[in-house]
This record gives C-alpha cells, structure tokens and sequence, in this order.
C-alpha cells in the first residue's frame, strides 16, 4: 500500500506541475518565433507536445494508480461502521421525525461500540 502511495503522489505532482512548464515551453516558442527563431519554435513546439503526451500518460496512470488503492482497501468505509439505534433527534434516516418536536431519544453509534443500552442512563 505504501508503494501506491508513493506512486499516486508522482501522478499528482505530475498533474499538477506539466500543464505549468507546458505553458513556459510554448510561452518561450511563441517569444522565439517573435524573434525570428523559426528553428528554436519548432523545438519547443515539439517538446511540448511530449509533455502533453507525457501528461495525458501521467492523467491515466493516476486513475489507474487511485483504482487500485481503492480495490486494495480491505477495511469497510466510515459510512458502513455507522448504523442507526432510530432515537435521534430531528429527521430519522428516512426523513421521518420521531418522538413530539423531535425530542433527542437516541444517538449515532458506530457498529463496533461496546457500550450498551443500558450505559445511556
């Protein structure tokens, strides 16, 4: 886990920082072919064009990266820890109210809490 960790942040990182040196490298050809460098436009306009291979390559990989990351996790998701004793205040889990005014009647409790009926006093 900790290697697609590692690789994820990569992908990321090379989201987020090509697009930037892309733009300074077809900034720089369009300066050069400003000057007359017909020459060393073509060269940047072609080293832009492997970095936005590059990017697209670095996009994909990152989904690919963040599947398998998701797949991998073998615990259950926060939201499946969490089920509902139907005694809470307000709206219940299916927009009904409970109780007269919606007294507190109960709480939250995560699937694994100890704590028993009998603790609620």
């Amino acid at each position: 886990m900790r290697l697609v960790h590692r690789l994820l942040s990569r992908c990321v990182a090379l989201v987020v920082l090509l697009p930037i040196a892309l733009l300074v490298i077809l900034g720089l050809g369009a300066l050069l072919s400003g000057l007359g460098d017909r020459a060393g436009a073509i060269v940047c306009a072609r080293v832009a064009l492997c970095g936005a291979v590059a990017w697209l390559v670095g996009v994909i990989a990152m989904a690919v990266v963040t599947a398998v990351a998701v797949v991998g996790t073998p615990r259950p998701l926060p939201w499946e820890r969490v089920r509902w004793d139907g005694r809470h205040r307000g709206m219940g889990p299916r927009g009904r109210r409970f109780g007269p005014g919606g007294k507190r009647r109960g709480r939250l409790r995560s699937v694994d809490d100890p704590v028993g009926d009998a603790a609620d006093g």
